[in-house]
């Protein structure tokens, strides 16, 4: 019994499939059977004659159902952002499709977290054999990873007597982080807040060097440099730090040196012995080549 009543009050919370007497329906049944009620006892009907009444006004109600379209004519699609900030407002939109030959009046509610701020139900209309476009604005106020896996319809003729519900699988993620509002403003003004206290942004050079850690970002980095995922970890300025390009030079030609002064010492070592060091082509070419590499990083070319 307590299985049954779930099942019939999940029916009128935008659940599941089925369908559902309307306003304009219970409000008519209702002024029907008082004035039915009024007459009979004038007339003196007994309440079979009543109950067979009712009932024929109810069944030949049904065939509103029939100028609905179906559930397999119905098809929608959800499109929204994969990444929201927390307390901003963002629009998604619902694609309705209707393929079958009558008009439809609609409300639906997405099956968003109970967390998130939205005004459902949503009302629009679709045409027959057209394709519709709802949009709504939701805030989401926590942070974290959600799921939106159904969008929840009911939807009615035009003579909206009955109303029919079904519940499409949509499957979206959400992604909620920090409000960064205030740090795109500051990023975007930067200059602005520099030149007050003396200072001037001059473009940098893209970094060339190897990556070495994550820093808190000071007065004067580079801002495309901001490490945005452990900014918002952290709640607070994170920046990339690089190996400098001048460390990386002096690296390679201290190797450079190294192997032209192994080459010597091996040279000269042979020679000592009354032999001579025999190099091939390549060996020769590597050699003059490192060799002037290093004539052209001492000239300050590179």
């Amino acid at each position: 019994m307590t299985k049954l009543l779930k099942n019939l009050w999940a029916r009128f919370l935008f659940q599941d499939r089925g369908i559902l007497p309307t306003r304009k329906l219970l409000a008519f049944f209702l002024i029907f059977s008082i004035a039915i009620i009024v007459i009979s006892a004038f007339l003196g009907f007994s309440w079979l004659w009543l109950s067979i009444i009712n009932g024929i006004i109810l069944v030949m109600s049904l065939i509103d159902l029939s100028f609905s379209p179906k559930s397999q004519e119905v098809t929608a699609q959800r499109r929204m952002s994969s990444e929201m900030e927390r307390g901003i407002t963002y629009t998604v939109h619902i694609e309705l499709s209707n393929t079958s030959a009558y008009a439809m009046n609609v409300r639906l509610k997405d099956g968003l977290p109970q967390s998130f701020q939205a005004p459902f139900p949503l009302k629009g209309n679709v045409k027959k054999q057209e394709t519709a476009i709802l949009a709504y604005n939701v805030v989401a106020p926590f942070r974290g990873k959600y799921d939106v896996t159904k969008l929840y319809i009911r939807y009615q003729s035009v003579f909206g007597l009955w109303e029919k519900q079904m519940a499409i699988e949509l499957e979206d993620t959400i992604k909620v982080i920090p409000d960064l509002t205030e740090t795109k403003q500051y990023l975007k003004s930067a200059q602005q807040f520099l030149l007050a206290e003396g200072s001037k942004i001059r473009r940098q050079g893209d970094s060339t060097g190897e990556f070495t850690q994550i820093r808190n970002y000071v007065v004067g980095d580079d801002p495309r440099k901001i490490n945005w995922r452990q900014t918002a970890k952290l709640q607070t300025f994170m920046t990339n730090e690089y190996e400098p390009e001048h460390v990386q030079q002096a690296m390679i030609k201290s190797m450079a040196q190294q192997q032209i002064l192994t080459k010597k010492r091996e040279k000269a070592k042979w020679e000592r012995q009354g032999l001579f060091l025999v190099e091939t082509e390549e060996e020769q070419l590597a050699t003059t080549a490192v060799s002037r590499y290093i004539d052209i990083m001492n000239q300050g070319l590179l």
